[in-house]
């Protein structure tokens, strides 16, 4: 599967399929606030309790994740194992 970023969201190709999902500024800026916020108050959450806490479905937030990782907004910083094959993740705000 190819991928490909596009200026406001994402498109996927494939042999078959591509779609494009669109993201708004208002989703990225919900985000980087609740990324901000989390990065005082806890050192990691799921990206799971992260879409409850937005109010939006968890795999829409990770596109958006990508996205904003894309743009240089939002830093993804390892933070250890969780399982033998599991790589534990935080997001901190891009420092400009």
């Amino acid at each position: 599967m190819v991928m490909s970023l596009l200026m406001m969201g994402r498109l996927i190709m494939s042999s078959k399929l591509v779609v494009k999902i669109n993201i708004s500024a208002e989703e990225k800026d919900a985000t980087v606030r609740l990324i901000k916020h989390l990065s005082k108050t806890v050192s990691t959450m799921s990206v799971q309790n992260m879409a409850d806490m937005l109010d939006e479905n968890v795999n829409r937030l990770r596109y958006i994740i990508d996205a904003l990782l894309a743009e240089g907004r939002i830093e993804k910083i390892p933070v250890g194992m969780h399982k033998a094959n599991y790589k534990r993740y935080t997001y901190k705000v891009a420092t400009k």
